[in-house]
Parts: C-alpha cells; sequence; structure tokens
C-alpha cells in the first residue's frame, strides 16, 4: 500500500505520525502493493490535493481519515473501501455510517513502546502545542519566559515521537494544534483548545469543523476553548505582526483558562474507541496482511 498524507515543509507531527505507525503495526508490506492508496490520520478527504495523482478506479482505503469540510468535493472515480471515519460529520458528509474516531487512537496498538508508563515522570505542569502554521508567526521564546508555560512545537522535522513524548509529560496540554489534543485525549491528559491563528491561515469554517467532527466521535458535546476576544480577533486578520501576535496571546491566555476547564473524554467512550480500533486493525491485517 502506498500510505498518503500531508508532509509540511518543517514537519507536523500529527500528520507525520503515518510516516512511522502504520509500517510498525502492519509491518513493511505497507508499502508493497503500489495498486492500493491508505489514508489514515489527516484531514485528507477532499479533491484536488490528495488524489490528484491516484490512478482512476484505483483502490483507496479509508481508516480515520476526515473531510475538510462541507464546501469540498469527493472524487467520484475513485473505488473507496471505508473502513471507518474520524467523526459523525465526516461520515455524514460521504454518507457513510463507519465512524470511529481519529485514526491517531491507534497509537496504543504500536509494538514499539514510545516511553515507559510507570516510571515517566510529568515535567511539564502545563504546555501549549501551537498549529504548524502559527510557528513564525509569535514569539513563543518571549512567550514561554513570560507565561511559564512550556511551548511543544509541533515541527516535527520528520519525527513527531519526540513531540508525542512531550506532551505525554504534560500535566496539562493547551492545543492549537487539534491532533495536540487527540494525543493527550490518548494519554489521558486534560486538554483545551486555543482558538488562535489556525482560524486565519485555514480556509474558512475548516478549523471549527476538523474540531467539531473529532469531538462528535468523543462524544464531546461542548469544546473547552481559549478564544480571543472579538477585538483582538479582527485585528488578527489585518495584522500580520509577530509582536502584534504575541501580545495578543500573552494578554488573554493566563486569565482565560483554568485548571478545571482542562478534560478529557469519558473513559467509557475511550475504552470503547480503542476496542473498536482493535478490531479494525485485526480486520485489516487479515484482508491485506496474512
Amino acid at each position: 500500500m502506498i500510505t498518503k498524507y500531508y508532509k509540511a515543509k518543517c514537519g507536523n507531527f500529527g500528520d507525520d505520525i503515518n510516516g512511522y505507525l502504520w509500517k510498525e503495526i502492519f509491518g513493511d508490506e505497507m508499502s508493497s502493493d503500489p495498486g492500493v492508496y491508505f489514508f489514515g490520520i489527516g484531514t485528507m478527504l477532499f479533491e484536488s490535493y490528495y488524489f490528484g495523482d491516484i490512478p482512476r478506479g484505483a483502490k483507496c482505503i479509508i481508516f480515520g481519515s476526515g473531510v475538510r469540510g462541507l464546501r469540498q468535493q469527493i472524487p467520484q472515480s475513485i473505488n473507496f473501501e471505508w473502513r471507518f471515519l474520524r467523526g459523525k460529520l465526516s461520515a455524514n458528509f460521504v454518507g457513510c455510517k463507519r465512524y470511529i474516531s481519529d485514526a491517531a487512537y491507534c497509537l496504543p496498538f504500536s509494538p514499539v513502546p514510545l516511553f515507559d508508563k510507570e516510571n515517566d515522570e510529568k515535567i511539564y505542569d502545563i504546555s501549549i502545542v501551537p498549529h504548524f502554521s502559527s510557528m513564525d508567526r509569535v514569539n513563543w521564546e518571549l512567550f514561554e519566559e513570560k507565561t511559564g508555560i512550556k511551548v511543544i512545537s509541533p515541527e516535527s522535522n520528520g519525527n513527531p515521537k519526540d513531540v508525542i513524548r512531550m506532551i505525554y509529560k504534560s500535566k496539562f496540554v493547551i492545543a492549537e494544534s487539534l491532533h495536540a489534543a487527540i494525543v493527550a485525549d490518548i494519554y489521558r491528559i486534560p486538554w483545551i483548545r486555543l482558538s488562535f491563528l489556525s482560524k486565519k491561515y485555514e480556509a474558512r469554517g475548516v478549523s471549527d469543523f476538523k474540531w467539531n467532527d473529532w469531538a462528535s466521535s468523543v462524544a464531546i458535546n461542548k469544546i473547552p476553548t481559549i478564544t480571543i476576544n472579538n477585538n483582538m480577533l479582527v485585528k488578527l486578520f489585518f495584522v500580520d505582526s509577530v509582536k502584534f501576535n504575541t501580545i495578543c496571546l500573552l494578554r488573554c491566555i493566563k486569565s482565560l483558562y483554568k485548571y478545571n476547564d482542562f478534560i478529557h473524554s469519558d473513559d467509557v467512550i475511550y475504552t470503547q474507541i480503542i476496542n473498536k480500533i482493535g478490531d479494525e486493525i485485526d480486520c485489516l491485517k487479515n484482508d491485506y496482511f496474512k
């Protein structure tokens, strides 16, 4: 299979998990059949970017991917095999009822441990993981100095495991990156969303759609969110300044969260998702990797 996923210039850890996880779970056979395409972690179900180089009639296995938004088009020339989707919104859009959650919930099934759960200590009281598009638009070194909040860069440069380990070593996570919240949720770390610059640099409505799609899969009806006030938000859309962006974030971040605002999904829901994901992994192994 050929694994398809987004490859950011400096790496984006959520997407880059695809680069190692599927080979660890399914073996080297993931790259041995050029006639089958595998879509795992990421918002990839829209026509222009990911399907342009796929031959007409080729098989595409959808294993936890999500739709980018309701304005997207799904190519009709592809032979889709819908294993499961990221959330209810994606499932409704493509007319498929099989959704479980984001494919990153496969992380616990990797035979290669990322850390020692018994002995790895929590060394960061609270961490923030920006969206990768925010990394060069805020003075994160100054932010960390002024707030005492650990900044974890999502720019993985091809090594997402280091980012995951840092999230795991955090007691609480502020997530502008969707997969920072998802990884925190997987390892039962309370998180809160930061709605900041990603809303400016992603297409209209895309950021909220992705978060709501995932939240629907883990039965979170109201996503706890740190938001920028409307006056600042309007200015953010017209001012492209690292200094201004940093000031905006510093002014609001400490006053807009309390530790009791951080959550993770219900343990029962989480266990159900993990069990379903495990079944899907076994089914795919039986069908393709005997």
